[in-house]
């Protein structure tokens, strides 16, 4: 015995959001929970149609699970025929049906209309808006590909997968990360969907004080967030004339406060930007110390850089914590790479997209990227 299915619609009054079936989520008496039929998309668009309280949905007709698809369709074409000629979808009904019954496909012997092939045409290209440092908009650009190929001169496929540093830009979440070749670059989609419209001009003042809101804000949680991890900082180790540790202290300003000197001048005695004789300093180990610790003020004496000698201290050097890379085939490590830039080298990969991988963020196989890992941790200087 088949299975039944229901064909259901979403409405507010007369209106049709969408149409839809289903063969689960439907009561004795056909009538459908609207949290019931939303889990069923992923799209956060259709689900706010569905937890509208002003939105209904109803059961327009049971059916045969086999013929469900016929069934959908003639209600689609109904429903909106008289705003939508939906030739498409009247032309699926007369013909084939597509992959559900293993044919090629519903455009199959069949000839478009000059609204379908226009609408195709633009379908395939996300515009791209340039405005310039005042604000007012420049050009509108057909695609991406256009304002990497003509303005920004890096596109490349790599790996079946157009690659350009526009594409950062277009992401960036600051104007300052979006100004480029003296425009700023915005997805035009983006803007229409703040502000309904493509505008010609923005207003660039305000959308930097609102940037500015938006960061004080966030910092403002990060402190917040930090004050129970503490900060890590360098102690500074003050030595003697034989090279023996004098003294150590907390970090630069506890060090400051002590010797009555500037936190400026102890950074720069630390780093041998200077060189006094009475003080002998550098940095120690980077520890965990707590928040914004306060010292009280005083008056800082000047110090200047004496005859230059020869430190019987341990040279400062300046390091950077990384990681190496591993490639692995078959779950065996064929290859190791120093860092993640490396690895972008030679894959000619973004270090974004390498890191992306090690992550598991990246479907390896849909875009034949190789299987990598992050290996040891390893501190190499600058």
């Amino acid at each position: 015995m088949s299975n039944k299915a229901v064909i259901y619609g979403v409405k507010t009054g007369d209106t049709y959001h969408y149409i839809g079936k289903t063969c689960k989520e439907v009561q004795v008496n056909d009538v459908m929970n609207n949290s019931d039929a939303k889990r069923q998309y992923h799209s956060d668009d259709i689900r706010q149609v569905f937890v509208n309280n002003s939105t209904e949905v109803v059961a327009l007709k049971t059916c045969n699970e086999n013929d469900w698809y016929d069934e959908k369709l003639t209600e689609v074409v109904d429903k909106y025929k008289d705003e939508h000629p939906l030739l498409n979808a009247q032309w699926m009904l007369d013909g084939k049906r597509g992959f559900w019954e293993g044919t090629q496909g519903y455009w199959q012997g069949k000839t478009r209309d000059a609204n379908t092939l226009q609408k195709l045409s633009e379908s395939k290209y996300k515009r791209v808006l340039e405005y310039d440092k005042q604000g007012n908009l420049i050009k509108v650009w057909k695609s991406g590909k256009a304002v990497a190929t003509e303005v920004f001169g890096d596109y490349v496929v790599i790996k079946g997968a157009g690659e350009t540093r526009l594409y950062d830009v277009l992401a960036a979440r600051s104007l300052k990360g979006r100004l480029r070749h003296g425009s700023y670059w915005f997805w035009e989609a983006a803007l229409v969907d703040y502000f309904g419209v493509v505008p010609n001009k923005l207003n660039i003042d305000a959308i930097r004080t609102e940037e500015n809101k938006r960061r004080s804000a966030r910092m403002k949680e990060l402190r917040a967030a930090r004050k129970d991890l503490g900060q890590r900082r360098y102690t500074v180790v003050r030595y003697n004339k034989d090279g023996s540790v004098k003294a150590t202290y907390d970090n630069t300003h506890h060090c400051a406060y002590k010797l009555k000197i500037s936190n400026k001048n102890v950074q720069r005695l630390c780093r041998g930007a200077i060189i006094n004789n009475k003080y002998d300093l550098r940095y120690g180990e980077k520890v965990t110390q707590a928040l914004n610790i306060k010292y009280p003020k005083f008056k800082a004496k000047e110090i200047r850089s004496t005859v230059p000698k020869i430190s019987k201290a341990k040279p400062y050097i300046k390091t950077r914590t990384t990681y190496s890379v591993n490639q692995y085939v078959g779950g065996v490590v064929v290859e190791t790479f120093n860092s993640v830039s490396d690895c972008a080298d030679y894959f000619r990969l973004k270090p974004s997209t390498v890191r992306r991988i090690c992550r598991g963020k990246m479907k390896l196989n849909y875009n034949d990227y190789p299987d990598l890992k992050l290996g040891d941790k390893i501190t190499v200087e600058i």
